[in-house]
């Protein structure tokens, strides 16, 4: 069911995830709407931009030196 949920997070649709872990599509949509599964898929989703912001920032001064050669 994470794997699921983690999928989720990254974008996919339920069904998606369904497909791509072999759980059952019912069972997701039973699952989505409990509190700990939407805190599961916010934390991940919540990783996700961080990691992403991190890499902009770390990436910025070297494409900016880039851009003024």
């Amino acid at each position: 069911m994470l794997a699921a949920l983690t999928l989720r997070a990254a974008g996919h649709s339920w069904k998606q995830c369904s497909d791509m872990t072999g759980a059952s599509y019912r069972n997701l949509l039973k699952w989505k709407d409990l509190p700990i599964a939407e805190a599961y898929v916010e934390e991940k989703v919540k990783e996700a931009l961080a990691g992403t912001y991190n890499k902009l920032i770390s990436a910025g001064p070297a494409e900016i030196g880039r851009a003024h050669v």
